[in-house]
């Protein structure tokens, strides 16, 4: 997200034209702190966009009514980031 978010503002979009939606407050929790950790840019530009950080419910009607809130804002770039979950299945080698 960092890398992405670094090179729309390089590229002269300003964090305040820079929309994320993510499901999870603790999604958007880390989104920040890995960008003000790990961005080669001024951190408080992060925490601009950071500011415009949707969360929403993984429902449509949710994910829907947070798009409509970027598009009221008029930003110009919108990521959506989402997760998914993994499950390591522990399988026996032996039979």
């Amino acid at each position: 997200m960092e890398k992405i978010v670094t090179h729309f503002m390089r590229g002269g979009i300003t964090p305040s034209q820079i929309g994320v939606i993510t499901p999870y407050e603790g999604q958007r929790a880390h989104i920040l702190a890995t960008m003000q950790r790990s961005g080669s840019l001024n951190t408080t530009l992060y925490t601009e966009v950071c500011t415009n950080i949707y969360p929403c419910a993984p429902h449509a009607a949710m994910l829907c009514h947070g798009l409509q809130r970027c598009l009221e804002s008029h930003e110009k770039v919108l990521i959506y980031s989402c997760t998914i979950e993994i499950y390591a299945l522990d399988i026996d080698s032996k039979g």
